[in-house]
């Protein structure tokens, strides 16, 4: 089986192990990445717009295939305190604690006018995944929002070395009067900043190790 095909598999996999877990809106979003892979394959991000648990707030799954593997993206992606450094919008980022694949991060987002300032304290759980891919996954214990929860999962891709699938998950309720279509707005445009951002990440790391926390 190439890594192609198991990364479709593992993609599958996961959204009948998130469904099990009543996380329906990103079974739904996995199976919808599943199906527009291709799209993803040319580098694309490929951006899917949810329903929100309970119908407040923003839901929404995004992925795109990475030049990078998926062993050079995960310490980037386990950087939370370091996401001020390189992801749009973070101010201050920082580890509250960090015990084996369990950390509590906090983050401050400065949303596009006039959204405004979020601020979380975040439970996140790390896990490898069979076929040499990672899972990062985080909910709400404290901040301005009604409900956060979100994922990162990146998986090695078509049996190229320097190629992974990376998989953005968010349902977000924030505590504010900002009407949801403008939290989807904005969530929709900096996507594929998101991205960027990441790739970017990565190849600074690849050209400065030390530079990079969490290898």
């Amino acid at each position: 089986m190439t890594s192609h095909a198991t990364a479709l598999v593992v993609l599958l996999l996961l959204a009948q192990e998130t469904r099990a877990a009543g996380l329906s809106f990103a079974a739904d979003g996995l199976e919808q990445c599943r199906a527009r892979v291709a799209q993803a394959a040319r580098g694309e991000v490929v951006y899917i717009e949810q329903s929100p648990a309970g119908g407040a707030g923003v839901a929404l799954t995004a992925c795109s295939v990475l030049d990078a593997s998926a062993a050079d993206v995960w310490p980037v992606l386990r950087d939370c305190e370091l996401y001020q450094e390189f992801l749009p919008g973070v101010t201050r980022s920082g580890v509250r604690d960090r015990r084996g694949d369990t950390a509590l991060c906090d983050a401050l987002i400065d949303l596009p006018f006039p959204l405004g300032e979020l601020r979380s304290v975040e439970r996140v759980r790390e896990r490898g995944l069979p076929d040499g891919g990672f899972e990062r996954r985080w909910s709400l214990e404290s901040g301005t929002y009604r409900r956060l929860e979100g994922s990162w999962t990146v998986l090695p891709w078509n049996g190229e070395e320097q190629r992974a699938l990376l998989v953005y998950q968010l349902d977000m309720d924030p505590d504010t009067v900002v009407p949801d279509f403008a939290l989807r707005r904005a969530q929709s445009a900096t996507a594929p900043e998101v991205f960027a951002a990441i790739s970017g990440r990565v190849r600074d790391c690849r050209s400065s190790p030390p530079s990079c926390g969490g290898r």
